[in-house]
């Protein structure tokens, strides 16, 4: 998911980048993929922060607290 997310947001930011050139200023086809990039983003987004909390629960464990502190509690 993280090499997804990463490999849109450098989509996105070509096509944005590309917005602003000569060569494809007033490109529907870039101005169009560009959005449509941003629209996939959200949907990976959301979709990760769904599959997040569904193993948190499913394993009964606080996965967003272990990312943020780096200690996962151990039970033994």
């Amino acid at each position: 998911m993280i090499v997804l997310l990463l490999c849109t947001l450098s989509a996105i930011g070509a096509t944005g980048y590309m917005m602003g050139m000569d060569a494809y200023f007033g490109k529907d086809w870039v101005e169009n993929t560009h959005k449509l990039l941003v629209n996939f983003l959200i949907v990976f987004v959301a979709g990760h922060v769904g599959g997040v909390i569904f193993s948190s629960w499913r394993h009964r464990e606080n996965l967003v607290k272990a990312m943020v502190t780096g200690h996962k509690e151990r039970h033994d």
